[in-house]
């Protein structure tokens, strides 16, 4: 189960759109000290619409007494300057006329809106516009000496969604050699399936092009979509997957039909969520960097699943979701006057080892959780954790057969900004991995043995943190020798259980 959820560990998946605004407000300029290129604006969206501030996000505003490093070059009208982006996020289409757009040249750091930042490695002009190619940056790159210290409010009628039409790296590495099902979800029709690692030769692999059913996203024109309100389903093979965020609940729900039926409901209760970031930066260095997460109250989880054909219909599926749940956020001197956005996103895996047919496995845990998740000052902060009702309580089902279900997610919560799939600042993630097995109901005589594992892991970083794909994705369609700033994300185990009922020798020895 560590393993399993180690190895989810996977990129932050990222999404923008194509949208026109107007041209950029009048600003005063800076001291010498923080370049010519960087300026203020009363305005950070430019007079952009409601639809285009909460695809791109805002713009930038520098803050007093922040310097900005010298190759800095902001884009105070934000959302209003950009007149579109290519549907891997990597190329933006600027109005050439904006200010601060005439001054960006190759090796530039563009700070145009909270999704549209990083580092210029290829430039033209088309028309009226500049086409910018953009790699990511860390956050030293773009400040040398000033604070972050965002304390922010994430409400569902505030989040949005954001699709994300072709996620570099969105094709995941089978976890390992083991026959292994491999779904790539894309929201875009149309979109070739990057190369996978060769499997063992007795070991099938299957990739499945999905498309979320979203009716405010224009679907296979090679743009971003707008963003968009509320949750959507997304279809991935035989799988249907679907990220929400309600009144009193952050949830995943998933589906597959066929002859392997499963069903899955993960759902955090919060209460007054909001999270609590900040680092401190120095001469180009950072430190004291946290990420904290507050108002979640507790876990749910419920499962199912059944098979008609028995071990023939198992499957092994790791799925990084291409979307995030995003709030813009305006820059401030709480955010160094940088265009941040919060944001929220999933990785799930599910393995079914179900034997013998038409055998099923139902389960529901219930769990208290008390006080902030995240990562402050290097360490893991975890929350205090209470059994509501223990999910080897409820298994239950018809089993022909020993039979488990071993399901994890994996959720990112980050105050950054970037370029979408590689976004820069802060984040905290906290990976759950829930296992059940259920024994045979012909040894029931006997005893019917059941188990049950939980574990949680919280992690998190002040920087970048790609997953393999995303990192080789990046290099094939980034110009060679473009460099990649990657840090790893710090990680701890800080809850393991395990159960096995009937206390006998015959259920400890033999799961």
């Amino acid at each position: 189960m560590r393993v399993l959820a180690a190895l989810l560990a996977v990129s932050a998946l990222f999404v923008t759109a194509a949208c026109s605004g107007g041209s950029s407000d009048s600003s005063s300029a800076l001291p010498d000290s923080t370049k010519g290129a960087v300026r203020t604006s009363d305005d950070p969206t430019g007079g952009a619409d409601e639809t285009a501030v909460r695809t791109y996000g805002y713009g930038p505003s520098a803050a007093p007494g922040v310097t900005y490093q010298p190759d800095v070059v902001m884009v105070p009208s934000g959302p209003a300057a950009i007149r579109g982006a290519s549907d891997d996020g990597l190329v933006w289409t600027l109005d050439a006329q904006a200010e601060g757009v005439g001054d960006l040249e190759v090796g530039s750091v563009l700070v145009a809106s909270g999704r549209a930042t990083g580092r210029v490695v290829d430039l033209k002009d088309v028309g009226e516009t500049r086409v910018v190619t953009l790699a990511p940056v860390e956050i030293t790159e773009i400040v040398r000496d000033g604070t972050i210290d965002l304390k922010q409010a994430i409400t569902a009628d505030d989040m949005t969604f954001q699709s994300i039409p072709a996620s570099p790296g969105s094709t995941l590495m089978p976890l390992d050699d083991t026959p292994t099902t491999t779904i790539v979800a894309r929201p875009g029709a149309g979109v070739d399936v990057l190369p996978l690692a060769p499997p063992r030769s007795d070991a099938p692999v299957r990739a499945v092009v999905g498309t979320p059913r979203v009716p405010f996203a224009k679907q296979g024109d090679g743009k971003l979509p707008p963003a968009g309100k509320g949750s959507v389903a997304i279809p991935a093979g035989d799988y249907t997957i679907t990220p929400g965020y309600k009144a009193g609940e952050l949830y995943l729900d998933i589906e597959r039909d066929g002859s392997l039926k499963v069903g899955v409901h993960f759902g955090f209760a919060v209460s007054e969520l909001s999270v609590d970031s900040g680092m401190s930066i120095s001469g180009g260095v950072s430190s004291g960097a946290r990420m904290l997460v507050n108002g979640i109250t507790g876990l749910e989880v419920s499962l199912s699943a059944g098979a008609a054909g028995g071990s023939a219909d198992n499957e092994k599926v790791s799925l990084e979701l291409p979307m995030d749940f995003s709030i813009p956020i305006p820059p401030s001197p709480a955010t160094a006057g940088l265009p941040l956005v919060v944001k929220i996103q999933f990785v799930y895996s599910i393995q079914t080892a179900i034997t013998g047919n038409n055998s099923t496995l139902v389960a529901t845990g219930i769990y208290g959780l008390s006080g902030p998740i995240g990562v402050q000052n290097g360490s893991a902060v975890a929350p205090e954790f209470t059994v509501k009702q223990s999910i080897i309580d409820s298994i239950s089902g018809i089993t022909l057969g020993p039979s488990g279900v071993v399901f994890a997610v994996k959720m990112k919560v980050q105050a950054a900004l970037g370029i979408p799939v590689a976004s820069a600042g802060p984040f905290g993630s906290v990976t759950t991995s829930i296992g059940v097995a259920n024994g045979s109901s012909l040894g029931a005589p006997l005893a019917r043995c059941k188990s049950a594992t939980l574990d949680m892991e919280v992690g998190g970083g002040v920087s970048l943190s790609l997953s393999s794909p995303v990192l080789d994705a990046l290099k094939k369609l980034l110009p060679p020798g473009v460099k990649i700033p990657d840090k790893k994300e710090l990680s701890t185990n800080v809850l393991h259980r395990e159960q096995v009922v009937p206390d006998v020798p015959l259920c400890k020895g033999g799961s």
